[in-house]
């Protein structure tokens, strides 16, 4: 019995940090599709839902499995382990999500496995440097890609789309929610790792069913929270129009 309730308690862990994830990437997602008025919060929670699925269905195991056992060994992921593991991973999200900060789930959840390791004196620190070397590298290129088309080309790709016009606005919408849907995809299929790795790693889940509870829980958080990061995303932090949001 006593092992029965700590199972429910690590898989209601794994539901807390999966909304929360939901709520943050949410934001990331469909912030400039919600900014710009192609699509309401509900649409765009809705969306974010149903790709979230996809992606952790098609992709995502593959990414269970590597946060599940690459960055330590998986026989270290033991039930108490990984709900302090998730409770760590689903209290810093919810942070950024109280204070309508869009946050990294990936980092966070990474960092939350990595400290087990360090703790534990069994962390791959190979596998650490590599990862460390992709966020520094993916999040430097993004931000001067961004800074110098932004400074150099926005008013020609403006001049030359002209998605204020009728005939190329609906093209316009559909670009935006098109690329929150792929976002929506990746979320799942990298971030389902962070609500279910610890409980699939340690046999507590089977895969399937873990995908299946992050991905559900991730949708709830797209509704619940999501709103909130959307439109810090879309609203607060820049007036986005449809063609800054294909860039975004």
């Amino acid at each position: 019995m006593a092992l029965s309730v700590v199972f429910v308690v690590g898989v209601a862990a794994a539901i807390f940090v999966g909304v929360n994830i939901g709520g943050s990437s949410t934001g990331v997602a469909f912030g400039p599709a919600t900014g710009s008025d192609a699509l309401s919060m509900r649409q765009a929670s809705g969306l974010m839902a149903v790709f979230v699925l996809l992606g952790g269905f098609t992709i995502g195991t593959n990414v269970v499995d590597a946060l599940g056992a690459d960055f330590i060994p998986a026989e270290y992921f033991t039930l108490g382990a990984s709900i302090g593991v998730l409770l760590f991973i689903g209290l810093g999200i919810l942070i950024g999500n109280v204070l309508n900060v869009s946050t990294s789930t990936s980092q966070t959840a990474v960092a939350a496995v990595v400290a087990m390791g360090a703790a534990l004196g069994v962390l791959d620190w190979r596998t650490v440097g590599v990862v460390g070397m992709w966020w520094v590298l993916s999040t430097t290129l993004a931000f001067w890609i961004c800074a110098f088309v932004g400074r150099y080309f926005y008013d020609a790709i403006v001049n030359l789309l002209s998605f204020e016009s009728d005939d190329t606005g609906r093209f316009a919408e559909l670009v935006v929610i098109g690329i929150g849907c792929y976002m929506g995809f990746s979320t799942g299929a990298s971030n389902v790792a962070s609500a279910v790795a610890p409980l699939v790693g340690s046999r507590q889940l089977e895969m399937t069913s873990g995908v299946a509870i992050g991905g559900v829980a991730i949708g709830v958080g797209a509704f619940a929270i999501g709103p909130r990061t959307m439109e810090t995303v879309g609203e607060d932090i820049t007036d986005l129009s449809l063609e800054a949001s294909p860039d975004r």
